[in-house]
């Protein structure tokens, strides 16, 4: 999957866009942590369970979190669940 990006002249912040097309891979933009953690929460963990189980703090873990949520383009988590399971299939 490709990320375009643009720079207004008038501005310094950058935008970032990503495709939100069936035919896209998504799940290609995740690390393997980020893949890791959202398989955990499809499988229903809390987060306590799962920065314990990957072994990492629980402010990576809400870091990987707050990056799943941004690249897939979802607000929550039963969101990014849903996305997952409809792009796993």
């Amino acid at each position: 999957a490709s990320i375009g990006t643009a720079r207004s002249p008038q501005s310094s912040s950058v935008s970032v866009s990503i495709p939100r097309s069936r035919g896209d891979e998504r799940g290609d933009l995740l690390t393997r942590r980020e893949r890791e953690t959202l398989e955990a929460m499809r499988d229903g963990m809390t987060n306590r369970e799962i920065d314990g189980n990957l072994m990492i703090s629980s402010k990576t873990l809400q870091n990987h979190i707050t990056a799943i949520y941004r690249k897939l383009q979802v607000s929550n988590r039963g969101e990014a669940i849903a996305y997952f399971e409809d792009f796993a299939t």
